[in-house]
């Protein structure tokens, strides 16, 4: 049932008749006199003798309104004595769904709810009132929600202030831009620059309110009253400017305040402080007070200006497991906003507390000046580092952070970081060619800052040394090496000159393998590594080296991944892992390989310490060889040697971490070994001459989008499928323009077979069902370009190509008749089979692996075995898996794997499996995730005849493939739920 719109008085009374339903006196807009002037809240409510006010606004006003004012009535009518205030947002109906908050004078100070209508308005109203919630912490996520609503009536604010002046503000939009100038930086929205503004400020007030209440007996540092403000500039003057005098530049230094403008701005404002004030930011403990720092600045944001957080959780369990002396110095090289670095802080100081001493402010000191270092190419996450620092201690001031802003890789142990300073963005990358030479730089937009983030402008900071470090902690870009740009690439190889890393040095090796080979540059002997990094890392042959680095220096004290949220880092959507890591020459040790069943968002910061120490204990006391397996977490330990015997060792740690899982693998390797007719999918390729090769990159540029024509209209998924089949002869294809409906003749000559994507291919034999793609010229050719409406330099490209018979010739050259999935999230709906076959040649538009074998019967035999659960697992185990259930299947893992060898088969034996592919190659296929959960008959049947000619038993192969299917199954389904947030 709907209602029209009902005014904010209407709602008010509503309410007030459900509440006294429900027993409790309620008056509507009484007058109260206080020697603040005359009050006047929305409704009084009387239970037991007791006080309560609930202030409501109506929508499309904010929470935040009522909140504001709500604070304003518990401060003012503090003479009623008021229990609790209520703030509430009414629909415009008064009667739908709702939010409300509720003011108290007791932990968590703020709780908020939203109800599915008034009458369960009232009655969550009446619990709080009847029965007071228990003391309990602050959820940040409920702060975090009213905060935002605030800057974004700051931000309506700003939407009248020159862009030149929103820039002005952090002097130039380089501010939020990387020092290095790479390819993939792009200008950054002015809505973005205003949005950066407004939570910069609501960060400013913030974290003054914490300042003026530590610092109170400090007769300068005045808390913010909203009554008292007149005007925007005196946040500036009466304020932030004492701040400054002392301390906090990274913090206080950019005066937004003052240059808002319009009639609401200062109302935005006020609000904004009595909302803050409201949250009684001075009772919250340090965990509640940084979540809401680290997450105040939504993600959306954040990307846009480069400042990306690691998960709290997660630099909680890094820190405790890599810090054991309160003393330790710790290097963050790609340091961000700071979240490892405040991690590392607390763990130091509460390492010194526990050791009975009482954390000064000679710690803090210590810990801020000389301990703790970060660096960050990017001046605003170098900047918020200084901040998140800055808010460990309020009450204490330093002198120097030792937070700076530049490129690590250009470091080592020894050199001095100077004091900030303006130099040309240029000197870090190389100009445009159409830039003009001649022309010098001068604009201050040109310009970026480096060196060291000052605290203040009234200290003379000194240059700092750097050192080697007990830790080197870090969250590093993960940028892989096709992307890093070439000049960039030969700038690192010439700061990585070291002998012991010239073959770790090479052009296939990732932005964070440079990163790995700085820490170690930094780490003193007996120190540690500890690092987010991608689960790439340990499967990608590009890190190969790095691996033999690790296991031959190092002892690798802990290697964890996540069976929920794949990422401790927000952003990437790449799976992640946590590794801990001693630089000392391997002595017996063993690694501990631990499984966290919950997703680190869901894990409190004190359980994520405890659960680390819990890890820091296993790994102590472990049996090798026996699984724990509880709630949290799976747990095992691997000797460090036995990690040495494979390449790809690492990652099958991890990949293989229950009984079962290794169990079966184990079982695989002893069939493999024992059979006579086992071969490496390497061995097989040469022994019929087939090769591998890629699908061809970058063919949007020869105009394949506007070429390709899929074989129905269903299998037209992107915006760029033009075209799909209505018709198909003997002579010619009839190609209808899925959008214009316009349709051409095209001869069956001038086509070539093509998939141009996987999903969706329901049978593996896929002979006159693929797609097609035009390379010989017909007489519409021109005017059928045209209608795909691709780009023009494309649609050119194409018809040259077509016409000159170079697509007909580059087709030729990149066509098979097998094709193997090499990337893909293989648990999805649309994944049917992991390879296909086709009598004609297929050129391929997608992701895979052409296979050329001239051989039909082999072409067949083997794209059974490609499409065998023997060949999946395979596959999972040994997968290089990138994205969630994304995995990637490289040319040099594939060819490691084992197969059937059908050189070694009977005749009669050859017949039997053709038999089969002859039988189901045309049938249509469930889910390849379907597929195992239901065992499905089809692929049951290949299965067994597969183990039977390896030389299994009929009672082997039932036991075998019944735990194969169950454990896949399961584990096909966690990995289907892995994905980043």
């Amino acid at each position: 049932m709907s209602f029209g719109r009902r005014s904010e008085n209407t709602c008010n009374a509503r309410l007030c008749e459900e509440l006294r339903k429900l027993g409790i006196e309620a008056f509507f807009e009484e007058n109260y006199l206080t020697k603040f002037g005359m009050n006047k809240p929305d409704i009084h409510a009387i239970y037991n003798e007791s006080n309560y006010f609930i202030e409501g606004k109506q929508k499309p006003r904010k929470l935040v309104d009522a909140v504001s004012k709500a604070y304003i009535y518990r401060k003012k009518l503090q003479s009623a004595s008021p229990k609790a205030v209520f703030a509430v947002l009414y629909s415009p109906d008064c009667f739908s769904s709702c939010e409300a908050g509720v003011l108290l004078d007791f932990p968590p100070f703020y709780v908020t709810h939203r109800s599915k209508s008034l009458t369960d308005l009232a009655n969550w109203i009446y619990g709080i009132i009847t029965t007071p919630p228990v003391t309990f912490e602050l959820k940040p996520v409920h702060a975090i929600k009213l905060l935002r609503e605030a800057v974004r009536g700051i931000s309506e604010a700003f939407a009248k202030v020159d862009a030149i002046d929103v820039e002005d503000i952090f002097g130039g939009r380089v501010f939020f831009e990387t020092i290095l100038g790479l390819k993939e930086e792009k200008k950054i929205p002015i809505t973005h620059l205003r949005d950066a503004a407004s939570y910069l400020l609501v960060n400013q007030i913030l974290f003054y309110q914490i300042l003026a209440m530590e610092k109170k007996e400090l007769i300068r540092y005045k808390k913010i009253d909203s009554d008292k403000l007149q005007s925007l500039e005196e946040l500036q003057t009466k304020y932030f400017a004492k701040v400054l005098l002392e301390d906090y530049k990274p913090i206080f230094g950019f005066d937004i305040a003052s240059r808002i403008k319009g009639k609401n701005a200062l109302e935005a404002v006020r609000v904004t402080i009595d909302s803050i004030n409201a949250l009684t930011p001075t009772a919250l403990n340090h965990d509640i007070l940084g979540k809401i720092f680290h997450n105040l600045i939504p993600f959306d944001l954040r990307k846009v200006v480069a400042a990306f957080y690691t998960n709290i959780q997660a630099g909680e369990i890094l820190a405790t497991l890599a810090i054991n002396k309160s003393d330790e110095s710790v290097l963050d090289p790609a340091c961000g906003s700071g979240t490892l670095l405040v991690s590392s802080y607390q763990r130091k100081k509460d390492l010194l507390e526990k050791s009975g001493k009482r954390f000064s402010f000679k710690d803090h000191k210590r810990f801020i000046e000389e301990d703790i270092t970060g660096i960050d190419i990017m001046p605003f996450a170098a900047h918020l580092a200084a901040v998140h620092l800055s808010l460990q201690a309020p009450l204490y001031t330093t002198d120097v952070v030792r937070v700076a802003i530049q490129d690590s890789t250009s470091f080592s142990p020894d050199i001095f970081i100077s004091t900030a300073e303006k130099v040309l963005k240029e000197a870090f990358k190389q100009r445009s060619i159409t830039a003009d030479f001649q022309k010098p730089i001068t604009k201050w937009q040109e310009r970026v800052e480096i060196g060291l983030v000052e605290l203040s402008d009234h200290t003379i900071s000194k240059p700092i040394q750097l050192s080697n470090v007990d830790l080197v902690i870090m969250n590093p870009p993960f940028t892989r090496f096709q992307r890093i740009p070439p000049d960039y690439k030969t700038k690192l190889r010439k700061r990585f000159t070291e002998a012991k890393y010239q073959k770790c040095v090479h052009g296939q090796l990732g932005l964070h393998g440079y990163f790995i080979l700085l820490a170690d540059r930094f780490l003193k002997n007996g120190g540690r590594l500890a690092a987010v990094l991608p689960v790439t890392t340990l499967s990608a042959k590009g890190f190969y080296k790095i691996h033999n680095m690790w296991l031959n220096n190092y002892s690798i004290e802990h290697i964890i991944v996540c069976e929920g949220r794949s990422a401790f880092s927000e952003n990437t959507s790449l799976r992640e892992i946590l590794v801990v890591a001693k630089k000392s020459k391997p002595m017996n040790n063993n690694v501990g390989i631990s499984v966290l069943k919950l997703s680190p968002d869901e894990i409190s910061i004190p359980k994520a310490r405890s659960l680390a120490e819990k890890l820091k204990k296993l790994r102590d006391e472990h049996e090798i060889g026996v699984i724990t397996d509880s709630k949290e977490l799976l747990f095992k330990l691997i000797p460090q040697a036995k990690l040495k015997k494979s390449k790809r060792a690492l990652f099958r740690a991890i990949s293989l971490y229950r009984k079962d899982l290794i169990e079966i693998a184990d079982e695989f390797e002893d069939l493999f070994e024992k059979s006579e007719k086992a071969i490496t999918f390497d061995a097989y390729l040469k022994s019929v001459e087939g090769e591998t090769h890629e699908s061809p990159r970058g063919i949007e540029s020869r105009g394949y989008y506007g070429l390709s024509v899929v074989n129905k209209e269903s299998r037209a998924l992107k915006k760029h499928d033009f075209w799909f089949i209505k018709e198909k002869s003997k002579r010619k294809i009839i190609a209808e323009n899925r959008f214009s409906h316009i349709s051409f003749d095209i001869p069956v000559e001038c086509i070539t077979p093509n998939i141009r994507r996987y999903g969706g291919l329901e049978y593996f034999d896929i002979t006159n069902e693929t797609d097609y793609i035009i390379t010989k010229p017909f007489s519409k050719l021109e005017d059928f370009l045209e209608a795909s409406d691709i780009k023009i330099n494309e649609r050119k490209e194409a018809t040259k190509l077509v016409r000159n018979g170079e697509w007909e010739e580059f087709a030729d050259k990149h066509s098979s008749k097998v094709a193997l999935i090499y990337r893909a999230r293989i648990t999805g709906d649309s994944i049917h089979n992991l390879a296909f076959y086709s009598a004609q040649k297929m050129f391929f538009g997608g992701s895979f692996w052409m296979i050329e074998i001239d051989d039909d019967v082999q072409a067949k035999m083997l794209t059974l075995w490609l499409n065998s659960t023997l060949n999946l697992f395979q596959l999972f185990i040994e997968r290089k898996e990138t994205e969630g259930s994304w995995i990637w299947l490289d040319n040099y893992i594939m060819r490691e794997f084992m197969m059937l060898d059908f050189s070694k088969l009977s005749k009669q034996e050859e017949m039997e499996l053709l038999a089969v592919f002859e039988k189901h190659g045309k049938t249509a296929m469930p889910s390849l995730l379907e597929q195992i959960e239901t065992k499905n008959t089809i692929r049951m049947e290949v299965d067994k005849i597969l183990l039977r000619l390896l030389g299994m038993t009929e009672d082997e192969i039932n036991s075998f493939l019944d735990r194969l299917y169950s454990i896949l199954g399961r584990e096909l389904n966690k990995l289907s739920g892995v994905a980043s947030d």
